[in-house]
């Protein structure tokens, strides 16, 4: 199924649904965008009757309305992963702490499948079956150098300071990580 809408408040509530896909995104257009929008129609078909995806009218206002409601304060970066899809299992008027929500930049889904239609395909194949493997693929780490950095940062407490002023390397670290991946997972 597929809808375009102009607010979050206009989804239906549909009690057999339990995967949507919104398309968030800064109101620039790309390539990446406009081979979405193209294939929304076959994307929405494809899914099936237990899957959304959906669009919004006005891209800025929808978009942040979607972050805004499934991240809450926590978005830093975010908007650096757009053109992106959230994917959540949660409409958003049930939103709760275990609600699962992952952001997946169009552009690096585009570089790890070698091109969008391998993964919209491979999205359409995780909506008909829920294939954990799906999420791992667009979540695995392909930089061991990042890989390095990613566990030398839970190990290493770095947060130097200078007259009680200091900076949270680690954080630094993992937004860096987290743009690099392309991809932002959260619960809560």
């Amino acid at each position: 199924m597929g809808y375009h809408l102009s607010s979050l408040a206009s989804l239906p509530i549909d009690d057999d649904v339990d995967l949507y896909i919104f398309i968030v995104g800064n109101g620039i257009r790309s390539r990446q965008q406009e081979e979405l929008r193209g294939n929304f129609l076959n994307i929405a078909r494809e899914i099936g009757q237990d899957a959304v995806i959906v669009d919004g009218f006005d891209e800025n206002l929808f978009s942040k309305e979607v972050i805004s409601r499934y991240f809450g304060e926590n978005q830093e970066g975010l908007e650096d992963l757009f053109p992106a899809l959230v994917l959540t299992d949660t409409h958003p008027d049930h939103l709760h702490l275990e609600s699962f929500k992952i952001i997946i930049s169009l552009r690096r889904a585009e570089q790890k499948y070698g091109d969008l239609a391998a993964f919209f395909s491979a999205l359409v194949r995780f909506a008909q079956g829920r294939n954990p493997d799906f999420l791992r693929d667009v979540g695995r780490e392909e930089s061991d150098v990042a890989t390095l950095l990613e566990r030398a940062n839970r190990i290493f407490m770095l947060q130097p300071n200078f007259i009680g002023i200091g900076v949270n390397i680690n954080a630094a670290i993992e937004i860096w990580l987290n743009r690099m991946r392309g991809v932002r997972v959260g619960n809560g």
